[in-house]
């Protein structure tokens, strides 16, 4: 026999967690609210940050993790306004990452929406913030000019474009330009999505050779050496997976043939077939390499 708790108890019991929460360090409802999300304890979550919300209606921590539960339970919409309520209220955010990490979130989003207007709007803000990372359209016209006209080795001979904050931004364009063949705009973004693994690879050989240096020699490429020489490190082979190097420097190479210099974009496609870990990738380059 199930005893029915009377409905007294249930007030009882909630307004007593109500105040628990409130007692408690603004740090540690949060700390308490994070780690019922990561236990999957979404309902227990919401009341936490909810809470938060009544002591400060414009703290963004709490904000951002309600629209992190909105989304994993597929309310996109409320999502997105508890997103961008956060962005409102980013000058209170500790840590100012968190401000692209949401913006990001609000990416999935439109794209789970088919809102590529403020897909595209929400990604290009996220680079036009990291000023840090942000070039002239002239010299990115000069990068992207260089690579098509020059090819890869050349380009990161001459150019190492940096995007830690923004390179999955980059990334993200790349591809929307891609699939609508945009090719040129494509490699506008591209170059960043190349740039900051290109980075990572040399800085790392750099730790155990110091004199190691990428430059073209006319006895093996610069990059051919370079994926050479990294591919049995499995950490930056890890990286490189999470950051869809391969797949960047496929498309890329694509990218070259579809404006115009075969000979270029046909040099990148054969590196991803000698040394892209995905068996798909190496697949769809191979396929590529024979439909030309």
């Amino acid at each position: 026999m199930i005893r029915k708790i009377p409905v007294l108890y249930i007030f009882i019991f909630l307004f007593s967690c109500r105040f628990l929460y409130a007692a408690d360090p603004l740090w540690l409802q949060l700390d308490t609210g994070k780690e019922a999300v990561s236990t999957g304890d979404l309902g227990h979550a919401v009341l936490i940050f909810r809470e938060i919300l009544k002591q400060q209606p414009n703290n963004p921590e709490a904000q951002k993790w309600l629209g992190i539960i909105y989304e994993k339970e597929g309310e996109f919409s409320l999502a997105e306004l508890q997103f961008k309520k956060a962005l409102k209220n980013k000058k209170n955010m500790l840590i100012k990452e968190d401000e692209y990490y949401i913006s990001y979130h609000l990416s999935e989003i439109y794209a789970h929406e088919n809102n590529w207007k403020e897909y595209v709007n929400v990604l290009q803000q996220i680079i036009t913030d990291a000023s840090c990372e942000t070039i002239t359209p002239s010299v990115q016209h000069q990068m992207t000019t260089l690579l098509q006209k020059s090819g890869i080795d050349k380009f990161f001979e001459l150019y190492r474009p940096e995007a830690k904050i923004t390179l999955k931004a980059h990334y993200l364009l790349g591809m929307y330009y891609f699939k609508r063949e945009q090719y040129t705009d494509a490699l506008n973004h591209f170059i960043f999505s190349l740039g900051e693994p290109v980075h990572v690879m040399i800085d790392e050989i750099k730790t155990y050779d110091p004199s190691y240096s990428y430059e073209i020699t006319k006895k093996i490429s610069p990059m051919e050496k370079l994926l050479q020489e990294i591919r049995a490190n499995k950490r930056i082979t890890a990286y490189l997976n999470d950051v869809s190097f391969y797949k960047s420097f496929l498309y890329t190479g694509e990218s070259v043939v579809y404006n115009g210099n075969k000979t270029k974009g046909m040099q990148m496609v054969e590196l991803v077939i000698q040394f892209s870990p995905e068996l798909e990738l190496r697949n769809r380059a191979r396929m590529f390499y024979i439909q030309q």
